[in-house]
């Protein structure tokens, strides 16, 4: 996955999901998703890509799980 000429694209319709933002490529138009994680301050995001805005929308649902967090976008947590 070449990011080399990614660039966020603000006009483009927004994702579903909470935490993850759409990239373009300035030259074939495909697209990659980036999951932002944050720490609980709120401060020094981190992030990773990925080809499917599912696949970055669970990334962050294990980030936050892994956090003792609630997911707020595929997974859900389980009844015990």
């Amino acid at each position: 996955m070449d990011r080399k000429n990614m660039i966020y694209d603000k006009e483009a319709e927004k994702s579903q999901y909470k935490n993850v933002r759409i990239y373009r490529n300035t030259k074939n138009g495909q697209s990659i998703y980036q999951a932002q994680f944050t720490s609980f301050n709120g401060c020094n995001p981190n992030s990773k890509f990925y080809e499917s805005e599912r696949e970055a929308a669970k990334a962050v649902d294990m980030h936050m799980i892994s956090n003792g967090r609630t997911p707020v976008n595929i997974l859900t947590k389980k009844n015990q």
